[in-house]
């Protein structure tokens, strides 16, 4: 059983000027597969092929208690899918079940909107009661940022008499 495999997530945050931050992950995380040559069976022999892998989609949450240290949380769905070969059939299934991910990175800024970083990631699968632990080496980028201002000069006076 191979447990070592490619993981890759793409995460898209909203981080106001506040300490929480919220946003959408999506990626792939390889489980495990299984590549065993000449298995003999009562019905001969065979070459086994399993591969399974999620496709998870999460709500993320994310704080920075210090400068260029994010701490993430997440949960949703994840997609999983199997596929499988012996004895020249192939089959395919495909299913949804939960994930839960909790993550710690830090970044070092490289450029105004650009920095890199490591992150220290666990994943659960629920459906397979599978743990994954990866290290990742993380790119971020600012692509949009606008800044959120009453307007100059504006002022809100509210006068009661009683």
């Amino acid at each position: 059983m191979n447990r070592n495999g490619f993981i890759g997530n793409l995460r898209i945050m909203w981080k106001p000027e506040y300490l929480l931050s919220a946003g959408l992950e999506f990626g792939i995380t390889y489980v495990y597969s299984v590549d065993e040559k000449s298995v003999q069976t009562d019905s001969g022999t065979t070459n086994l092929n399993n591969n399974i892998n999620a496709y998870p989609i999460m709500a993320v949450f994310s704080m920075s208690p210090m400068e260029n240290l994010e701490v993430n949380v997440g949960t949703e769905i994840a997609i999983t899918s199997s596929t499988n070969s012996s004895f020249g059939n192939e089959s395919s299934a495909r299913d949804f079940g939960a994930v839960f991910m909790i993550s710690t990175g830090y970044f070092f800024p490289v450029a105004n909107n650009f920095r890199i970083g490591t992150e220290l990631r666990g994943t659960k699968i629920v459906k397979y009661d599978d743990y994954n632990v990866a290290l990742f080496i993380s790119l971020a980028y600012k692509f949009l940022e606008w800044q959120y201002a009453l307007s100059q000069g504006f002022s809100l006076c509210i006068i009661t008499f009683n």
